[in-house]
This record gives structure tokens, C-alpha cells and sequence, in this order.
């Protein structure tokens, strides 16, 4: 599959998600799984992509205990978003 193909899909699921369509789990999932099979970008985006997912992921698991985290999640898929343009 194209790099072009796997960034659509990474948007589509950002679009999704912001629609209240897609939760964060299934979010972060399809990040983690279209993001480990680009190939042409550069590394640092790569890099990039990989930290907002974490960060995402651990947003996921404060807000399960309850807790708030420093970083807002618009803020991480803004980061995503650049990473892909």
C-alpha cells in the first residue's frame, strides 16, 4: 500500500474520531498500525508520529483513572496532522 494510502487512512480515522465516530482506543490503533507501515517519509516524521502516539495512549490510560494530562488530545492530533501534510 502507497504511503499516500496509509496517511489517508490516518486522516480518515482523525476525521472519524472527531466526528464521535472512532474512540481513542480504535484511534490509537489505527495510528500505531498505518503509521508502522510508512516507508518513504522521513524518519523524524516517523519519530514524530510515534510520540503523539504515546502520548495518545497515555492520555487513554489517565483518563481511564481519572486523571488529567498536561497535553490536550486536540493538540496531539494537530501535531499528527502537520506530521502527515
Amino acid at each position: 500500500m502507497s504511503d499516500d494510502s496509509l496517511k489517508q487512512r490516518i486522516f480518515d480515522s482523525l476525521n472519524q474520531f472527531a466526528l464521535g465516530e472512532l474512540d481513542l482506543e480504535s484511534l490509537i490503533d489505527s495510528i500505531k498500525l498505518n503509521a508502522s507501515a510508512l516507508e518513504k517519509m522521513p524518519y523524524a516524521l516517523i519519530q514524530e508520529m510515534d510520540d503523539v502516539e504515546s502520548h495518545l495512549t497515555m492520555a487513554r490510560d489517565l483518563e481511564e483513572e481519572g486523571c488529567e494530562m498536561e497535553t490536550e488530545i486536540e493538540e496531539l492530533i494537530l501535531v499528527l496532522q502537520s506530521c502527515l501534510k
